[in-house]
């Protein structure tokens, strides 16, 4: 099982999405670590509930950023978040409802690495290309 890694290539060139990808990868890391050791359920939802919570403020300030900038594939973007957030909250809920953690697998470690990967190469590269388009430097929403 390969453990995700942090790579130069995956940076955005915005400071605070990729300190929040930096930490999504981490907490996937994580996840696969403890997915390996016996009795290790308590540590595996509190990872995911984490990755959960990480995850829904990161697409919301992505999304927050798409919404302000008028970027034309936000509803595009919003989607692929939401199937995201969905998966995760599937697996929270089997493990709270079925007391099993062997839903918690390497396919789905896997799936959140390459998900990762795919989505910050792809479609949040098209994202911040627009945005240095419309010469926006940084994702600090003026919302805030």
């Amino acid at each position: 099982m390969q453990t995700p890694q942090w790579s130069k290539e995956y940076e955005t060139g915005f400071p605070v999405i990729d300190q929040q990808h930096k930490e999504m990868f981490g907490l996937v890391g994580e996840l696969q670590q403890a997915m390996v050791k016996p009795n290790q359920e308590a540590e595996i939802k509190s990872l995911i509930e984490q990755l959960l919570q990480d995850t829904v403020n990161h697409f919301a300030l992505e999304e927050g950023l798409m919404l302000e900038h008028d970027y034309p594939s936000y509803e595009e973007h919003k989607q692929i978040h939401d199937r995201l957030t969905r998966k995760i909250q599937k697996v929270l809920h089997s493990i709270e409802t079925e007391k099993d953690t062997s839903i918690i697998n390497t396919e789905l470690s896997h799936f959140l690495h390459q998900w990762l990967v795919h989505h910050i190469q792809g479609q949040d590269q098209k994202m911040i290309q627009f945005f240095r388009e419309q010469n926006i430097r940084d994702a600090i929403p003026t919302y805030v």
